[in-house]
């Protein structure tokens, strides 16, 4: 989750509504959040949640979800914030990906130079090439 909300920046919690689907039907009282990861995610979206039914063919379970929804909406933009992801961080995590594919392919071509054996005609060039890259990469 850390991932994603260093992409998306802290102001994504204004703009998050936890959504729980069962097929069970649920009471108010059953519905009790008691996991420790779950609490805290329902604390850093201000306490947003919907319960939706799919056995309970109720119209009224999603325009109850969608008053919700515009709520939120409401409440962020009365205190002036919006949404907008961190291009620095997608930015950084391109780059690592692209460094990380990189090695991988420095490492493939290590590979096959380790598994063609001594009986491989490398130049002497050629070996230095390899192992400066062996030992940088």
């Amino acid at each position: 989750m850390s991932y994603h909300v260093a992409v998306l920046g802290e102001a994504v919690w204004s703009h998050s509504l936890v959504l729980f689907i069962t097929d069970k039907p649920l009471t108010e009282s059953a519905f009790e959040v008691k996991g420790r990861v779950l609490r805290r995610l329902l604390e850093k979206c201000g306490e947003r949640y919907h319960v939706l039914n799919t056995t309970d063919k109720d119209d009224s379970q999603v325009t109850d979800l969608l008053e919700k929804i515009d709520k939120m909406v409401i409440e962020s933009r009365n205190r002036g914030t919006h949404f907008e992801m961190d291009r620095e961080v997608l930015e950084a995590q391109k780059r690592e990906k692209e460094k990380q594919k990189s090695q991988e392919v420095k490492a493939e071509e290590r590979m096959k130079i380790v598994q063609r054996g001594p009986e491989s005609s490398l130049k002497a060039s050629e070996s230095l090439e390899w192992l400066y890259d062996w030992f940088s990469g």
